[in-house]
């Protein structure tokens, strides 16, 4: 079994400046090279700034997801670590709602 949070984890410095985040854009930063499992962050700013974000690293695997996978045939191994930026996120949504 591989799990993201087995990876290198390099969060003990993405926490604090995560609280320290002054606006949507300065969370957006610090938590851009968090490995370990993954967060739903839901944030907003004094200036009326509003985000959704997945923050924390996917796997890079085949296929799309949504079915399992053969995984004791080496067919289906992780590639690595996809983006931060791949990650979703929703910025001042139209609706207003995150």
């Amino acid at each position: 079994m591989a799990l993201v949070a087995h990876r290198i984890c390099i969060h003990h410095h993405n926490v604090p400046a995560m609280n320290r985040a002054r606006s949507v854009d300065d969370f957006r930063r610090a938590s851009a090279d968090f490995v370990g499992a993954t967060l739903s962050a839901c944030v907003a700013d004094t200036s009326g700034h509003i985000a959704y974000m997945l923050i924390g690293r996917l796997p890079d695997r085949p296929g799309d997801g949504r079915l399992p996978v053969a995984g004791w045939t080496g067919l289906n191994e992780w590639r690595g670590l996809l983006p931060a930026d791949a990650n979703p996120v929703s910025v001042d949504p139209s609706d207003g709602l995150v």
